[in-house]
């Protein structure tokens, strides 16, 4: 029986057990019967939603997009294949940069799709106007900085290129108690209605378009936890005791904040100026 779960203290072990072999064939099988499209995306957004972000970028074999905390690198394929476009990925995780560049030579797409460890909250290590589009899918709210974030983001995508990103914006009353289990293990920058769109307008970037993915996400979290439950055993073993039950009610609170429509999941869409 593995122990490797109960040594989990920090990002730094959640992302090494996270990014292991043994946990990746788990998390295959679990997301698998939590979305039916699952292609290997770690977030909460459904394969049906990553399609139409990636689409609303409206790029082609002409472009390049950046992509980021691209994680795994399933999503960043799945936009090359999709698109025929070029993908640069950024994660600050090391385990999940190297996970990314394995899977890209298996898929044969190195050519297209490279990935370099990087901190998203620092200057980007990219020339200005160096990418056709820019795309993080449920990676801004874990940004401190908004501002200085978009502002980056502007800097290094052309004028007239597109932006498209998700984020968890408070639509009712939540306790710091409910917070603290909804987000275990990372920063969370909580904004509110009408907070992106006018940094995204200080940025430089049009808003295009949003689009309310609350739905989307409850329904997520409840097939989530229900199938951790269904591999309780393997679970436990994998992750300890402790690290499962943290897990488990975190999608839980994240079904009922949905749920309930108290933390709301939306996707934007906007064009650099």
């Amino acid at each position: 029986m593995s122990t490797v779960g109960e040594t989990v203290t920090g990002e730094k072990d959640f992302y090494k057990l996270r990014y292991s072999a043994e946990a990746a064939t788990l998390q295959d099988r679990i997301f698998a019967e939590v979305d039916p499209g699952y292609f290997g995306q770690g977030s909460w957004t459904s394969t049906a939603d990553y399609d139409r972000l990636f689409d609303g970028l409206e790029v082609g074999p002409e472009h390049v997009v950046l992509d980021i905390a691209s994680g795994g690198g399933a999503p960043a394929l799945r936009l090359a294949e999709r698109r025929r476009c070029r993908v640069v990925g950024i994660d600050r995780s090391d385990d999940a940069v190297a996970t990314a560049t394995r899977r890209a030579g298996e898929r044969g797409l190195s050519e297209r799709v490279t990935f370099k460890a990087a901190d998203a909250t620092a200057r980007l290590p990219f020339d200005d106007g160096h990418v056709d589009a820019v795309i993080s899918v449920d990676g801004l709210i874990h940004l401190p900085n908004r501002p200085a974030v978009l502002a980056e983001w502007a800097r290094v995508v052309k004028r007239g290129g597109r932006l498209a990103f998700t984020d968890q914006i408070v639509t009712a009353p939540i306790m710091n108690t409910e917070l603290a289990i909804r987000s275990p293990d990372f920063p969370f920058l909580i904004t509110m209605p009408g907070y992106n769109e006018a940094q995204l307008a200080l940025a430089g970037f049009h808003l295009k378009r949003r689009e309310d993915l609350t739905e989307t996400i409850a329904g997520l979290a409840c097939r989530h936890w229900q199938a951790r439950e269904r591999h309780r055993d393997a679970l436990i073993a994998l992750e300890g005791q402790a690290r499962f039950d943290q897990l488990t009610a975190y999608r839980r609170m994240a079904e009922t904040l949905a749920t309930e429509r108290r933390l709301s999941h939306v996707a934007f869409w906007a064009e650099r100026g």
